[in-house]
């Protein structure tokens, strides 16, 4: 029952007896509340919010403001489960998901494919697995070469 906070840049997530994930990448936090309460405070604005069950906060360097919203906690807690979960996710999304998670540069050979959707469950945290299944339900070509993974539409 001891109270502690997490520090995450500019961004302090005070436990307040919970459950909740804390995910930061590229001068953004991402906090998603599963259970109980805690407050976030940003050092820079002084700002604080205290969260609810079914909350993501946001915080970036290029937006001072929190920015909250309801969201299906499992989506962003399956990792736990060695699980990935995409709901309407982007190509950009994903991309910028694999870059941060498995240390790949990806390179989008067309602009218009970042805004492309994807919906799916990946019940193993497998690299290769997600770009077949990629490849399969968004009809692109998905090719590995050293670090950089190569994804274009395979009908321009």
């Amino acid at each position: 029952h001891s109270k502690f906070i997490v520090h995450a840049g500019d961004v302090n997530v005070e436990v307040l007896g919970t459950q909740f994930n804390v995910w930061q990448r590229q001068n953004k936090t991402r906090v998603v509340l599963d259970e109980g309460k805690v407050k976030l405070s940003r050092t820079e604005t002084n700002q604080s919010v205290i969260m609810r069950p079914g909350e993501l906060v946001e915080a970036s360097e290029s937006q001072p403001a929190l920015v909250q919203k309801t969201v299906r906690t499992p989506v962003y807690t399956a990792w736990k489960e060695n699980r990935l979960v995409f709901e309407d996710a982007t190509l950009g999304e994903i991309a910028r998901m694999i870059e941060d998670n498995y240390g790949y540069r990806v390179q989008l050979t067309h602009p218009q494919l970042r805004s492309r959707k994807f919906s799916y469950t990946l019940y193993e945290n497998d690299l290769d697995l997600l770009l077949s299944t990629l490849a399969e339900s968004l009809d692109l070509s998905v090719r590995k070469q050293d670090h950089t993974i190569l994804i274009e539409s395979k009908n321009p």
